[in-house]
């Protein structure tokens, strides 16, 4: 069983990063007797993630990882403690980075550490996901 997929891809479990912090979006404004007063602009909150960071991938799965984020956007997929089932979402995959760890005699990487890559959530509608597992 997998925790986390980018798109169709399960990826392995970052190293660091796997930061989960919900931020609702509210208006705040101070009223005319200087109370604060709060309204929630939309009925679900923002996930927040870390820089996902995986300390070591093979070429192949740094090469698997980096072909699903390439267009940017699509979705995320984990399990989320508040439904007690795993969601997606819809993000924007922005900004990798990777060290190249084992080249082999022609050159080319065979293995990375230090893979990172950075997620946004979207904001878009939840898509809860039945049956309990990616």
């Amino acid at each position: 069983m997998s925790y986390m997929k980018f798109n169709n891809l399960t990826v392995p479990i970052p190293s660091r990063g796997l930061n989960i912090k919900r931020i609702p979006q509210i208006s705040t404004s101070t009223n005319a007797n200087g109370q604060l007063v709060a309204q929630i602009l939309n009925t679900r909150a923002l996930y927040q993630f870390g820089d996902f960071v995986w300390s070591y991938l093979t070429a192949q799965q740094w090469q698997d990882i980096l072909s699903e984020i390439k267009d940017a956007d699509g979705y995320l997929t984990f399990y989320d403690e508040i439904k007690q089932k795993y969601i997606k979402i819809k993000v924007l995959f922005s900004q990798s980075y990777e060290e190249p760890f084992m080249i082999n005699n022609t050159g080319k990487p065979e293995s990375y550490v230090n893979c990172q890559c950075s997620i946004t959530d979207m904001g878009y509608d939840i898509i809860e996901i039945e049956g309990g597992q990616v």
